[in-house]
């Protein structure tokens, strides 16, 4: 066994261990409320194009934002906070809200892009509209508890993880996931094992080093894993490692 074989299994053994946790975040989750609760993939507020200018940027993502109309505190809060940095500059103007109404647009949630009822936001430097989720929306968001009622492992966290994206066959139990290791000619991902919950799912992939030993090119590439979960998906929610809800298309429930 190679030195990055080592690697390898010790870092399948802490992701193992920060599964287990992941799908446990979840144990709360109402897998037979019908309809079944909302659980977004995504972010609940977004720039649909940018900003002008690099100055409108910076104040949207510092929360220098003021509002020229009424906006909801539900929605405010969906917006990046005010964050002190340090005397004010002087050119370092806010981002003014001009406009807010209730439309639609969509979002991306564990079983793919939904349109959902939304606050559409207009500011003179932005390219285009900022989109919050409605905070009423029917059927409401679930969440997992936020501190988690499991604590963290005392790990390393994984790694961002492109495996929040599956796509479900027709049976419902075969599962295919994309995951982020070295280039093929050094280590490969034939299988992975599912830890799986009455609430939810996740997969661990399993790592084989097939690469010459010595130093090798620190390269990310995208693995394609295959697993068999023990029953469907049905409303089960397909998590990452770090505990967040991944989309899978082709789910239902």
């Amino acid at each position: 066994m190679t030195g990055w074989q080592d690697a390898l299994d010790r870092r399948h053994s802490e992701r193992l261990v920060w599964a287990r946790w992941a799908v446990s975040r979840w144990d709360l989750f109402p897998v037979e409320r019908r309809p079944r609760p909302l659980v977004l993939a995504g972010q609940r507020a977004f720039v649909e194009r940018g900003f002008r200018t690099g100055q409108a940027k910076l104040a949207y993502l510092e929360g220098r934002t003021e509002f020229a109309v009424p906006v909801p505190d539900a929605v405010v809060r969906e917006l990046p906070f005010p964050r002190e940095l340090g005397p004010r500059r002087i050119d370092a103007w806010p981002l003014l809200i001009r406009s807010a109404v209730r439309a639609e647009t969509e979002f991306v949630t564990d079983r793919g892009r939904r349109r959902l009822p939304a606050w559409r936001l207009e500011a003179a430097d932005a390219l285009g509209p900022i989109w919050v989720l409605d905070p009423d929306v029917d059927p409401a968001e679930w969440l997992p508890p936020e501190p988690p009622l499991t604590p963290r492992p005392d790990l390393t966290p994984p790694l961002a993880d492109p495996g929040a994206r599956g796509v479900l066959a027709s049976d419902g139990i075969t599962l295919t996931i994309d995951q982020l290791g070295g280039p093929p000619e050094y280590e490969r991902y034939a299988r992975g094992e599912a830890i799986e919950s009455p609430q939810a799912v996740t997969v661990v992939p399993i790592g084989v080093d097939v690469g010459p030993p010595g130093a090798r090119r620190a390269i990310g590439y995208v693995h394609q894993i295959t697993v068999r979960l023990t029953e469907p998906l049905g409303a089960r929610v397909y998590v990452d490692l770090h505990g967040n809800a991944g989309c899978v298309s082709g789910a239902r429930g």
